[in-house]
């Protein structure tokens, strides 16, 4: 093929074809395989591709951290002072990366972990923020880079004070991943209010983005936050959990944006959200339920998918060759 045809064309129509043929062709002849495997060609393959949300199952030793461009980022142990691996997978290329020793180790630490890319899909990084058990105020952020293989250590740290939590009362991993930026919900220590700690993966540089009032007062246990369609998203729990609010913020970072969307009367766990805005409801019964947005009710039948309601993760998800 390489006799008669341009580099670039075969270049456009190998990126045509999915990731589990172009696995397959990286074995038929070395030009094809040098481009496959290019940085430039899956980068350029990734953006060509469409997200579709899947469920995720995960087991108590190894919770999803998050998940991005096909790259699932797995924390091995649950343990927060002393974690075992934390690994990175690309289901569908079968490709893991087994991350190196973090650098920043101190005593008794508790750390909060993010993963993402940057806007262009260029760089994909995990993020380690650090917390010292013993000094509340005292923590440090560090980051593994895919390209480099090895962690850096962030000059200056976090620079904001504000305590990413790592976990909530409905969510073993409180991260949410928009627009090459990772959010996770956040206590401020002086005036307990609860907002947004965001980091952007490309620039490397943390932020705050501000709840509405009547949520920032909200006990954190209350609270979780997702991403519903192209909206970071928060649900709300009222007394008791027997009903829940679902907010969505329309403008990023504009905080008189935030708008609530619907309250359901309804004791449920809400796991994700499909693309559409419907929420996946884990209830007492053994099966996960889709809240009906046109009307307003849940389906009666549930979608023939059954676990602990804790062990499940629903991510937007594309086929990529990242890692390989």
């Amino acid at each position: 093929m390489s006799d008669y045809f341009p580099a670039e064309l075969q270049s456009a129509i190998l990126q045509k074809l999915p990731v589990k043929s172009l696995i397959r062709f990286t074995a038929v002849c070395k030009s094809w395989r040098s481009i496959i495997t290019s940085p430039n060609f899956i980068q350029s393959h990734l953006s060509d591709g469409k997200n579709h949300t899947q469920i995720l199952s995960r087991t108590a030793c190894s919770p999803i951290v998050g998940c991005c461009d096909g790259v699932v980022c797995l924390l091995e142990s649950c343990s927060a002072c002393s974690p075992k691996h934390i690994i990175l997978w690309n289901p569908s290329i079968r490709t893991h990366l087994l991350l190196p020793t973090p650098t920043i180790n101190p005593k008794e630490p508790v750390f909060v972990l993010g993963f993402g890319s940057s806007a262009d899909h260029a760089h994909h990084k995990v993020v380690r923020l650090v917390y010292n058990s013993t000094k509340p105020n005292d923590f440090d952020a560090e980051v593994f880079s895919v390209k480099t293989r090895s962690w850096r250590r962030l000059i200056g740290g976090v620079g904001i004070a504000l305590r990413a939590l790592k976990t909530g009362h409905c969510q073993a991993y409180c991260q949410a991943f928009l627009n090459g930026v990772v959010h996770w919900l956040a206590l401020n220590p002086v005036d307990r209010r609860a907002s947004f700690l965001a980091f952007d993966v490309g620039d490397e540089v943390f932020g705050e983005v501000m709840l509405p009032d009547c949520l920032a007062s909200e006990c954190l246990k209350m609270i979780c936050i997702f991403v519903i369609g192209e909206s970071l998203g928060v649900v709300k729990y009222n007394e008791g959990y027997k009903s829940w609010d679902v907010w969505a913020m329309k403008e990023y970072r504009v905080k008189e944006s935030w708008t609530k969307m619907y309250t359901v009367e309804e004791s449920a766990r809400v796991v994700g959200f499909w693309n559409s805005g419907e929420a996946l409801l884990a209830l007492r019964s053994p099966g996960l339920v889709v809240y009906n947005l046109k009307t307003k009710q849940m389906q009666s039948e549930d979608l023939g998918i059954y676990g602990c309601a804790m062990l499940f993760y629903v991510d937007n998800y594309v086929e990529s060759l990242v890692l390989l």
